[in-house]
């Protein structure tokens, strides 16, 4: 329910797994119709191992030069 209501008001979230399957699933629920303002980013990784948690900042910061609002 978060993450709709950060989506239909205009925030771009990211999703972090480690299934590719379970995060493509993830963007077909939550990207609903189109009509929303924000979006949904999927970004594989483990958040349990550091060398992964690294690739996922970068790959974050790569996205979001400025920072990131909400974590």
């Amino acid at each position: 329910m978060l993450t709709l209501a950060l989506i239909e008001n205009g925030c771009k979230v990211y999703a972090i797994g480690r299934s590719n399957d379970k995060l493509q699933e993830i963007i077909r629920r939550y990207s609903g119709d189109g009509t929303e303002r924000g979006q949904i980013v999927a970004v594989p990784g483990d958040i349990t191992k550091k060398e992964s948690l690294v690739q996922i900042v970068k790959t974050i910061e790569g996205h979001e030069p400025n920072g990131i609002q909400i974590l």
